[in-house]
């Protein structure tokens, strides 16, 4: 009996919920036009229950909880989120949102705002870079533009990658032309100099309506990027520091156990016209006992001639050449703002940079430095005319080995890369260390700075306007590389120098 009442409470409480829920019914319109609009997205808040009105604009929502929050949006329109509060009878009108079409993009020779486009162009605000954790524009583009793809052939400091728009181009290629402040860029290498945090906003235009205004140089896109400037009554001081780590995404997991390589490597070519891989007897013994001990010293006198030293190393040669990660840094403070001199409006940007990003070499000296000033103001000395000076002055270095660090990938984990006596071992290991510690290496330093004078002037109350614009670019190169001779230790007493008798080389340009 006590079962029996407790299941009829249990079915009246059950009843009694559901039948609190109700059905909520509406048309949705276009606050405008007042005409409805179809496929509007009506959703409870905070649930996965939801609808999309009909062609007539006419939705409905069945078992809604009377104090639900039902959220309508619509591409183009403002989203609304209203409290039914008991309503079961429920219309609503969607405003058009124009806030994102009245923005100002630049395109060519002026600017203009997202409404009167109509052609393929995307703009990305100096904001959505600085959100992001990097220290070269390029690293920045990287994902925010369809269309716009960028290609690194290598991960070395300061490698400057291929830029593509629209997919495929020529059997040949092509780059986009890219004009920074309404100056057509020499190379992509003019977007490593650039300072992320200097950049006002970046448009990419893809289609070929660019070329009536660029001509030829546009058949592959355009990319316009546009500095910052100071802002009147404006005063702002920033500082931005970013460190971060690099590592090797994905690298080959070598087979460090002696024995077991060896075993495999003479196998593999057995049966083959490539049969030069014999090891003796010795060898495997000595293999196995450093495999079953790894104490063992990996480096001994040979037995048949105790003049030269053998080798029975267990080495993984990535963690040896290459660090676990690498730290690299950018820090940047800018001064911006303006003032008011005998009534004549003045703006001023003016920033220093400083940025070093560092190769994963443990060896040798593998980086990439980055040292920007900018300073950029702004004069109206008449009410019709406004001038406009940016000076960018910059100096990159780069250190490379001479060395080509692929080389690690032919190295044998059976190979040691030093002797006992200090000195570099008889192995591709040994040669490899020494060429990237002794051997020399390649420095690439660049001085440059550009200048950028522009004047813009307005008669007949805004309807004409006249602009011009002046650069100049000045860069000085000059590598410098240094070969030198390396010592390599075949026995004790036998240590001979290879690698030439060493050179130095010094380009400028």
């Amino acid at each position: 009996m006590k079962k029996q009442i407790l299941l009829i409470c249990f079915m009246f409480f059950v009843a009694k919920g559901f039948a609190q829920n109700i059905t909520v019914k509406g048309v949705v319109f276009d606050a405008e036009t007042k005409g409805p609009l179809p496929a509007v997205s009506v959703r409870v808040k905070a649930t996965s229950q939801g609808t999309l009105t009909s062609v007539e604009g006419v939705y409905s929502l069945a078992n809604v909880k009377p104090n639900a929050v039902l959220v309508f949006s619509f591409m183009g329109y403002k989203e609304q989120e209203i409290s039914l509060n008991g309503q079961t009878q429920l219309n609503v009108s969607l405003t058009p949102d124009y806030g994102k079409l009245d923005e100002v993009v630049v395109v060519g020779f002026g600017a203009k705002k997202k409404i009167d486009i109509t052609g393929a162009i995307d703009q990305i605000s100096g904001k959505e870079l600085e959100s992001r954790p990097i220290s070269n524009v390029m690293q920045g583009l990287q994902g925010l533009s369809p269309g716009l793809n960028i290609t690194y052939p290598g991960g070395a400091p300061g490698t400057v990658p291929t830029i593509n728009i629209r997919g495929f181009t020529s059997i040949n290629g092509g780059s986009p032309l890219i004009v920074i402040d309404g100056i057509p860029a020499s190379s992509n290498d003019d977007l490593l100099r650039l300072t992320p945090s200097d950049i006002s906003s970046i448009s990419v235009l893809r289609d070929a309506a660019s070329a009536a205004i660029y001509g030829a140089r546009a058949a592959f896109g355009v990319i316009l990027i546009t500095t910052k400037k100071g802002t009147a009554g404006h005063q702002l001081i920033s500082y931005n520091m970013l460190s971060s780590w690099s590592k090797p995404t994905i690298l080959p997991q070598p087979v460090t156990d002696p024995f077991i390589y060896s075993k495999v490597l003479e196998t593999s070519t057995n049966n083959t016209p490539w049969d030069y891989v014999n090891y003796s007897d010795e060898h495997y013994k000595w293999a196995k006992e450093r495999s079953d001990d790894p104490s063992i010293a990996d480096t001994r006198l040979n037995p048949s001639d105790p003049t030269k030293w053998d080798y029975m190393g267990s080495n993984n040669w990535y963690k040896y050449f290459f660090n676990n990660a690498s730290l690299s840094q950018n820090q940047t403070i800018t001064l911006s703002g303006g003032a008011t001199v005998n009534d004549k409006p003045l703006t001023y940007y003016i920033s220093a940079d400083y940025t070093k990003e560092n190769g994963l070499n443990k060896l040798t000296d593998d980086f990439w430095n980055r040292y920007g000033l900018r300073s950029r103001l702004g004069f109206s000395p008449l009410k019709w005319l406004k001038i406009d000076n940016n000076l960018n002055i910059y100096q990159t270095k780069r250190a490379q080995p001479l060395s080509n660090i692929t080389d690690i990938y032919y190295l044998q984990p059976t190979d040691v890369a030093k002797n006992p006596d200090g000195t570099w071992a008889n192995t591709g290991a040994g040669r490899l260390a020494a060429k990237l510690v002794d051997g020399g290496n390649n420095l690439q330093t660049m001085f440059g700075f550009q200048n950028i004078a522009s004047a813009i002037a307005t008669f007949l109350n805004g309807d004409l306007t006249v602009n011009g614009d002046a650069s100049l670019k000045r860069e000085l190169w000059k590598a410098h590389s240094d070969a030198n001779a390396y010592n390599i230790g075949f026995g004790p007493n036998d240590v001979r120098e290879e690698g030439g008798p060493g050179s130095v080389t010094e380009n400028n340009s």
